[in-house]
C-alpha cells in the first residue's frame, strides 16, 4: 500500500503498488484517518477531484465500509462526555458500598468504542488497580459469546439445525420426552431440565460428570415453560465439539475469536502464564470444594471439573473483547472484512416474539415490565446476557449500542445479586441518559 500525505500525483511513481491512497496531508488528523482506514476502523468512500495522467481518472476512488471497532470521544457517537461521568459515580459508589472490588465498564455506539474505564482495585487489599485490559471471568456470558455464537455458525453451515432432536447426539435422549426435546428448547430453556443439579458425586472426573448431565431428567415437558438451566448449555456445548469435529475452545478460536482480534478471550487462561494471570481478579476464596483462592481458573465449579471448559460457563475476556463481539452483533454478524454469521441466524436468534417473552435464543431478553438489570431506558428489542461473577453485555439494536459491566462480585464469597443488579440498571440507565438529543 503507498499512502501519499502530500501530492496525490507522487502516486505515479510507484504505479506497481497494489492500492494507492490519497491522505492529501501530514497533518495528525490526517494520518489518524489514513491508518483508520487501512484497518477498517473507518468507512473509505474518497473520489478524486483531479486526474492522475496515465493512471485515474477524476471521480475514481474506493467504497468500503467500516467493518471493525474504534475507539473514539463519546461526543462522535452521539453520547456526552460529561453526562457519562454519572457512570464513574456508580461505580465508584458500588466500590465503596462493597459491592465488589473494582470492574471494568465499556460502551460502543454507532461502531466506536466510546468508553472502557477501570475502577477500584482486583480485591480489597488494593494492592492491584484495576486496569481497562484487564480479563473477568465472564460466567454465564459464555452461553451468548460461545456456545450460542458457535451454534449459530454451525446452523449457517447445514451441520445443526433449530428443530434437530437432541438425541441425535446424545443417545441417553432417545427415549421418552427427552427424546421430543430439540436444539431450539435447549437455547431457549424449554428443555425441561431442571434449573441446578451440584452433581458433587461425580466431581472427581470430566466423564463421569459429563454421563450425569447426559442421564439427568427432565422435570417438566419439553415446552412446557422456560425454566433456566446450566445442564442444557452443557450439552450445547458437547454437541458443537461433536457436529463441528473438534473440540469446543479449537473450534471458537479458530471460527470466530481469532479472525476477530479477539486475542484475550480465552478458556483456561492459566495455559499463557503469568503475563494473562496476573490481569485476572480473583473471584473467590473457595473453602468447601476446592479450598483455595479461585484466580485464573473459572469460577462455576461445574465448569472447573469439567476441565475449565463448558458450554454454560469457562469463557475468560476483557471489557473491549466482549465489544468487539457485540460490534459484530451489532454488524449482524460481519466483522472485520469477514461474515461470521448470517443476518438471517443473527435475526432468528435475538428476535422477540411477544412482550412476554424472556428468552431468545442463547440469550436474554430486556424484561418490559417493572424492574430489570437493562435499565428503563433500554429499548424493547434489547437482548444480552448476564454472569454470576458480575458480569453483564446488553445490546439495543435501535441505538446501536452495547453496554459491558466486568466485575468480581462474588470476592471474597459469593452474596445475594439485589445489589450487583441494582449497578447493572443504573449504569445502564446512565448510559442512554448520556445520549444527545
Amino acid at each position: 500500500v503507498l499512502i501519499s500525505f502530500s501530492s496525490p500525483y507522487v502516486v505515479s511513481e510507484m504505479p506497481s503498488a497494489n492500492v494507492h491512497l490519497l491522505a492529501w496531508s501530514s497533518l495528525g488528523s490526517h494520518s489518524e484517518a489514513a491508518a483508520a482506514a487501512l484497518f477498517g476502523a473507518s468507512d473509505i468512500g474518497g473520489r478524486l477531484p483531479i486526474s492522475i495522467p496515465g493512471m485515474y481518472q477524476r471521480g475514481h476512488g474506493i467504497s468500503l465500509n467500516k467493518s471493525i471497532l474504534r475507539s473514539d470521544r463519546p461526543e462522535v457517537s452521539g453520547l456526552s462526555s460529561e453526562r457519562l461521568y454519572a457512570v464513574d459515580q456508580i461505580m465508584n459508589r458500588a466500590i465503596q458500598d462493597s459491592v465488589f472490588p473494582g470492574g471494568v465498564v465499556a460502551i460502543v455506539r454507532n461502531g466506536l468504542l466510546v468508553y472502557n474505564q477501570a475502577f477500584g482495585y482486583h480485591d480489597y487489599r488494593k494492592r492491584r488497580p484495576v486496569r481497562a485490559n484487564d480479563i473477568y471471568d465472564l460466567a454465564s456470558l459464555t452461553k451468548p459469546m460461545a456456545t450460542t455464537a458457535a451454534v449459530m455458525m454451525l446452523v449457517d453451515e447445514g451441520k445443526l439445525s433449530l428443530d434437530m432432536p437432541v438425541s441425535r447426539f446424545i443417545p441417553a435422549w432417545n427415549s421418552g420426552n427427552k427424546a421430543k426435546v430439540t436444539l431450539e428448547q435447549l437455547l431457549n430453556h424449554t428443555s425441561g431440565l431442571p434449573a441446578f443439579r451440584t452433581f458433587n458425586d461425580h466431581l472427581g472426573s470430566p466423564e463421569r460428570l459429563r454421563n450425569a448431565v447426559f442421564q439427568e431428567p427432565l422435570v417438566h415437558s419439553p415446552g412446557e415453560r422456560v425454566l433456566y438451566s446450566d445442564l442444557g448449555f452443557i450439552i450445547l456445548g458437547e454437541i458443537v465439539a461433536m457436529a463441528s469435529g473438534e473440540s469446543f475452545d479449537q473450534f471458537l478460536n479458530r471460527r470466530l475469536y481469532y479472525p476477530m482480534g479477539m486475542s484475550d478471550t480465552i478458556f483456561r487462561p492459566s495455559r499463557r502464564g503469568r503475563w494473562t494471570t496476573n490481569r485476572i481478579p480473583p473471584t473467590e476464596i473457595d473453602t468447601e470444594l476446592r479450598k483455595k483462592t479461585i484466580q485464573a481458573e473459572v469460577h462455576d465449579e461445574r465448569a472447573y471439573y469439567l476441565g475449565g471448559i463448558a458450554g454454560h460457563a469457562g469463557l475468560f475476556s476483557t471489557g473491549s473483547d466482549v465489544a468487539r463481539f457485540s460490534q459484530m452483533m451489532l454488524q449482524n454478524g460481519f466483522y472485520n472484512n469477514q461474515r461470521f454469521i448470517s443476518e438471517e441466524t443473527i435475526a432468528r436468534f435475538t428476535a422477540r416474539a411477544d412482550s412476554q417473552q424472556t428468552r431468545a435464543l442463547g440469550f436474554d431478553f430486556k424484561s418490559l415490565a417493572g424492574f430489570t438489570t437493562a435499565g428503563q431506558l433500554a429499548g424493547k428489542h434489547t437482548y444480552g446476557h448476564l454472569g454470576f461473577t458480575g458480569t453483564s453485555l446488553w445490546i439495543d439494536p435501535e441505538q446501536n449500542m452495547a453496554v459491558i459491566v466486568l466485575t468480581n462480585r462474588t470476592w471474597p464469597q459469593r452474596k445475594p445479586a439485589a445489589k450487583i443488579n441494582q449497578v447493572r440498571s443504573a449504569v445502564m440507565d446512565a448510559v442512554f441518559e448520556a445520549i444527545q438529543e
